[in-house]
C-alpha cells in the first residue's frame, strides 16, 4: 500500500515543477490504483 502513497507524492512533486502532462497522468493513475486497491480490500473482507 505504501508504494501508492509514494507514487502520489511523486506525482504531486512533478505537478509542483509544472510538469503537468506527466505529473497529471501519474496522479490520475495512482488515484485509480488507490481506488482499485480499496475495492479489492473490501471484497477480501
Amino acid at each position: 500500500m505504501a508504494w501508492i502513497y509514494a507514487l502520489l507524492s511523486l506525482s504531486l512533486l512533478l505537478l509542483a515543477y509544472q510538469n503537468w502532462s506527466f505529473g497529471g497522468t501519474l496522479f490520475i493513475l495512482s488515484v485509480v490504483m488507490l481506488i482499485l486497491a480499496r475495492q479489492k480490500k473490501k471484497k477480501e473482507e
